[in-house]
C-alpha cells in the first residue's frame, strides 16, 4: 500500500476554538446582506446586469446571486465592482465612508 503525505498545513484554531470552526463559513446577518444587495443596486445606477458584470467581470448569473442574496462576493470581487461602479469599496462593503471613492 502506498503511502500519501499531505503537504497542507495544518489548520490551527484561535484560544478557544476548534479547529473544525475555523473553517465552518461564518454566519451572515440577513439584514447586513440585505443592506449590501441595495448598495450593490444602486451602485449599477441603471446599467444593465449583463453589461455591468462584463465590466467587473463576473458572469451575469453570479451577478444576480449577489443582487438576489443567494451569493456574497470575495475581497477582490467587491474590489473590481467598487472600481467598475466608481464607489468607494468601504462604502460598497459596509456602508461606511462616502458612497464616491477618493
Amino acid at each position: 500500500m502506498i503511502g500519501i503525505k499531505s503537504t497542507a498545513a495544518p489548520v490551527r484554531a484561535f484560544a478557544g476554538e476548534s479547529a473544525l470552526a475555523s473553517v465552518r463559513p461564518r454566519r451572515v446577518d440577513p439584514n447586513e446582506q440585505a443592506q449590501f444587495r441595495t448598495r450593490l443596486r444602486d451602485a449599477l445606477d441603471g446599467q444593465s446586469v449583463n453589461g455591468f458584470a462584463k465590466r467587473v467581470p463576473v458572469s451575469q448569473s453570479v451577478m444576480r446571486q449577489y443582487l438576489i442574496g443567494e451569493s456574497e462576493p470575495t475581497r477582490p470581487v467587491v474590489l473590481a465592482i467598487a472600481r467598475a461602479a466608481g464607489v468607494s469599496p468601504s462604502w460598497l462593503a459596509f456602508g461606511l465612508g462616502p458612497r464616491v471613492g477618493v
